[in-house]
Protein backbone atom coordinates (compact mmCIF):
# COMPACT_ATOMS: atom_id res chain seq x y z
CA UNK A 1 0.00 0.00 0.00
CA UNK A 2 1.28 3.43 -0.90
CA UNK A 3 0.14 6.63 0.74
CA UNK A 4 0.21 9.41 -1.82
CA UNK A 5 0.50 12.98 -0.55
CA UNK A 6 -1.65 15.01 -2.90
CA UNK A 7 -0.12 18.29 -1.72
CA UNK A 8 -3.54 19.85 -1.95
CA UNK A 9 -6.04 21.14 0.53
CA UNK A 10 -9.71 21.83 0.01
CA UNK A 11 -12.37 23.59 2.04
CA UNK A 12 -15.69 21.94 2.77
CA UNK A 13 -18.56 24.16 1.64
CA UNK A 14 -21.74 24.94 3.60
CA UNK A 15 -23.44 21.83 2.19
CA UNK A 16 -20.58 19.56 3.27
CA UNK A 17 -19.15 19.13 -0.22
CA UNK A 18 -15.49 18.89 -1.03
CA UNK A 19 -13.80 18.97 -4.41
CA UNK A 20 -11.49 16.05 -5.15
CA UNK A 21 -8.33 17.37 -6.87
CA UNK A 22 -8.23 16.76 -10.64
CA UNK A 23 -5.02 14.71 -10.54
CA UNK A 24 -6.56 12.41 -7.91
CA UNK A 25 -9.81 12.01 -9.89
CA UNK A 26 -7.79 11.12 -12.97
CA UNK A 27 -5.64 8.56 -11.14
CA UNK A 28 -8.72 7.02 -9.50
CA UNK A 29 -10.68 7.09 -12.77
CA UNK A 30 -13.53 8.97 -11.08
CA UNK A 31 -15.97 10.76 -13.35
CA UNK A 32 -18.37 13.65 -12.75
CA UNK A 33 -21.70 12.44 -11.38
CA UNK A 34 -20.28 9.09 -10.26
CA UNK A 35 -21.38 7.50 -6.99
CA UNK A 36 -18.61 6.84 -4.47
CA UNK A 37 -18.50 4.77 -1.30
CA UNK A 38 -16.71 6.35 1.66
CA UNK A 39 -15.16 4.41 4.52
CA UNK A 40 -13.45 5.99 7.49
CA UNK A 41 -10.91 4.56 9.87
CA UNK A 42 -9.94 5.94 13.27
CA UNK A 43 -6.54 4.88 14.51
CA UNK A 44 -4.70 6.36 17.48
CA UNK A 45 -6.79 9.52 17.40
CA UNK A 46 -6.34 10.13 13.66
CA UNK A 47 -9.03 9.65 11.05
CA UNK A 48 -8.47 8.32 7.55
CA UNK A 49 -10.94 8.26 4.67
CA UNK A 50 -11.00 5.70 1.89
CA UNK A 51 -13.19 6.09 -1.16
CA UNK A 52 -14.04 3.58 -3.84
CA UNK A 53 -16.15 3.79 -6.95
CA UNK A 54 -19.57 2.17 -6.99
CA UNK A 55 -18.36 0.65 -10.30
CA UNK A 56 -15.94 -1.53 -8.34
CA UNK A 57 -17.29 -4.92 -7.31
CA UNK A 58 -17.81 -5.54 -3.58
CA UNK A 59 -14.82 -7.90 -3.56
CA UNK A 60 -12.52 -5.04 -4.63
CA UNK A 61 -13.91 -2.67 -2.01
CA UNK A 62 -13.48 -5.38 0.60
CA UNK A 63 -9.83 -5.88 -0.38
CA UNK A 64 -9.02 -2.15 -0.40
CA UNK A 65 -10.52 -1.47 3.02
CA UNK A 66 -9.32 -4.67 4.70
CA UNK A 67 -5.79 -4.00 3.41
CA UNK A 68 -5.89 -0.63 5.16
CA UNK A 69 -7.03 -2.23 8.41
CA UNK A 70 -4.34 -4.91 8.14
CA UNK A 71 -1.67 -2.28 7.48
CA UNK A 72 -2.50 -0.73 10.86
CA UNK A 73 -2.97 -4.11 12.59
CA UNK A 74 -6.62 -3.35 13.32
CA UNK A 75 -9.37 -5.95 13.33
CA UNK A 76 -11.88 -5.39 10.54
CA UNK A 77 -15.17 -4.28 12.15
CA UNK A 78 -18.04 -6.77 11.95
CA UNK A 79 -20.34 -4.01 10.64
CA UNK A 80 -18.08 -3.56 7.62
CA UNK A 81 -17.91 -7.28 6.93
CA UNK A 82 -21.71 -7.54 7.20
CA UNK A 83 -22.23 -4.59 4.84
CA UNK A 84 -19.89 -6.05 2.21
CA UNK A 85 -21.53 -9.50 2.50
CA UNK A 86 -24.96 -7.91 1.97
CA UNK A 87 -23.74 -5.86 -1.00
CA UNK A 88 -22.10 -8.95 -2.55
CA UNK A 89 -25.32 -10.94 -2.14
CA UNK A 90 -27.43 -8.16 -3.69
CA UNK A 91 -25.01 -7.81 -6.63
CA UNK A 92 -25.28 -11.55 -7.32
CA UNK A 93 -29.09 -11.44 -7.21
CA UNK A 94 -29.16 -8.61 -9.80
CA UNK A 95 -27.38 -10.81 -12.37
Amino acid sequence: MNLINESASRKIDDLGRITIPKNMRKRLNVRAGEDLDFYSLEHEGKYYVCLTSKRNPPSYKYKVVTDIFKEYNIEVPKEFLDAIAKETFEAREEK
